[in-house]
């Protein structure tokens, strides 16, 4: 990765994935460059109920703080384990109420040319939260399971990348091998999109979320541990592909 990116992770319907995807991403591409995720859900924060981080969302700063400019957010920057940083958004109505929306572009720019790669972990649903987000990132990583109401809510999301000006690099397919779903390939083409991945239904994510780690740290070995591997690998070969086409331009 030898220029800065910023990726949003997104998909309209809640509970497919995308704080797993984006924490578990991270802390591969972490291995060897600088990461920070950045949780732009800013009404149902739950990255730290993932990750172990040194911050309380009720108490300690977070993300409200510095959209509220209460805050730098290098005071609402946290390590977590598999070596990303993190900046929890807080779990307060109060919090929630301050925070300006329009601000989340001025501070991922901010940080941009602090690490190699930024992730926006963005919330579920249809807002202004949800659409800066895929605005302002670089690429967005679409998040489904292979049921059919995950996949119509994620071609809506596709289509409001594309409404933003956004650029869909890629679909992760998570809880795959359960129930009769079409092949990832086929739904990937239905979306218009390529595939990068699909993370199989197994238990060793939920057990990594209870020990507050990345299943690519919690579990190295595990099935969806692999499969966040090879999407890392299959992205980071798309974005050089582009960098290099985008040169030759």
């Amino acid at each position: 990765m030898k220029d800065s990116a910023v990726l949003a992770v997104a998909g309209c319907k809640g509970g497919v994935g995308k704080t797993t995807t984006a924490i578990n991403i991270g802390a591969v591409v972490a291995r060897d460059h600088t990461v920070l995720v950045i949780e732009t859900d800013l009404a149902t924060a739950n990255v730290s109920d993932f990750l172990e981080l040194k911050c309380n969302p009720e108490r300690d700063t977070t993300l409200h703080d510095v959209l509220a400019e209460e805050a730098a957010i290098e005071d609402a920057t946290y390590e977590a384990p598999g070596g990303v940083h993190v900046v929890p958004s807080g779990a307060t109505i109060e919090g929630f109420v301050a925070a300006r929306t329009d601000r989340i572009g001025t501070v991922v720019e901010k940080v941009r040319s602090q690490y190699d790669l930024v992730l926006l972990d963005t919330p579920a649903g249809v807002s202004r939260e949800t659409l800066m987000p895929m605005a302002i990132a670089d690429g967005v990583i679409l998040v489904a399971t292979p049921r059919l109401s995950a996949i119509r809510d994620v071609k809506k999301t596709a289509e409001l990348v594309e409404r933003v000006g956004g650029n869909a690099v890629g679909l992760v397919l998570t809880h795959t091998g359960t129930g009769n779903a079409p092949p990832g390939e086929r739904l990937a083409t239905f979306l218009d999109v390529k595939l990068l991945g699909e993370v199989p239904d197994d238990q060793t994510v939920p057990h990594s979320q209870d020990a507050g780690r990345p299943v690519v740290e919690f579990a190295p070995s595990s099935p969806p541990a692999r499969a966040y591997e090879a999407i890392v690998d299959r992205l980071l070969n798309r974005q050089a592909a582009e960098q290099v086409s985008g040169r030759d331009q």
